[in-house]
C-alpha cells in the first residue's frame, strides 16, 4: 500500500506567538493520479505536532508522525491509525535542546526515533523506541557519542529483515 500526502495548509498555526507551526493539516489518498485541487483525498484535522515533522508509514497503513517542540525543548510523537490521530505525546523532555527527529517503524511494529541532542558545546544523535500500542518509550540511547564533531540531521529506515538504517 503506497499513500501520497500533501500538505493543504503548510503555514496554518503559530497559535502562542512563539514563531513555532504549532500544527498542519495535511490530506492522504491511495490514488497517484489525483491533483491536489481533485476530490478523493481524505482531510486530516489539524495535526498539533511541532516543527521539523516527519513522517513514517507502518504495515499497515497508519502514520506515524514526529517533531520538535517548544524551542528544541522536547522531541514529540503523534500516531494516525486511520480514523483519528491518538494525540500528541512528548518522547523525551530534553535537558538542553533536541532538534531533527526521523522516525521509522519496523515489519514488527516497533516505532524507532532518532533526534540530535546538544551534550555541551556538540549534538549528538540518540535513538528511542516503542512498540506499536504501547504506552513506554525506551530511555534514550547516545549512539554517536562523538565530542569533535556536531552529529545531526539523520534520517531512518527499516527493512523487510527487520534491520533499522540510519544515514
Amino acid at each position: 500500500d503506497e499513500f501520497y500526502i500533501y500538505f493543504t495548509n503548510p503555514l496554518s498555526a503559530d497559535s502562542d506567538g512563539a514563531g513555532e507551526m504549532d500544527c498542519v493539516e495535511i490530506a492522504m489518498s491511495r490514488d497517484p493520479n489525483l491533483n491536489t485541487d481533485d476530490q478523493g483525498w481524505t482531510d486530516f484535522e489539524d495535526i498539533e505536532i511541532g516543527d521539523d515533522m516527519k513522517m513514517a508509514i507502518d504495515q499497515h497503513g497508519n502514520l506515524h508522525a514526529v517533531a520538535w517542540k517548544n524551542f528544541g525543548a522536547q522531541i514529540v510523537y503523534n500516531y494516525y491509525d486511520g480514523s483519528a490521530w491518538d494525540g500528541t505525546t512528548v518522547i523525551y523532555h530534553c535537558p538542553d535542546s533536541c532538534f531533527d527527529p526521523a522516525v521509522a517503524v519496523s515489519p514488527g511494529d516497533t516505532v524507532f526515533v532518532v533526534f540530535n541532542m546538544s551534550t555541551g558545546s556538540f549534538y549528538d544523535l540518540y535513538l528511542t523506541k516503542k512498540d506499536i500500542g504501547g504506552t513506554t518509550w525506551s530511555t534514550p540511547v547516545n549512539i554517536t557519542n562523538d565530542s569533535d564533531y556536531h552529529d545531526q540531521n539523520a534520517e531512518l529506515v527499516c527493512d523487510s529483515n527487520h534491520l533499522l538504517h540510519m544515514v
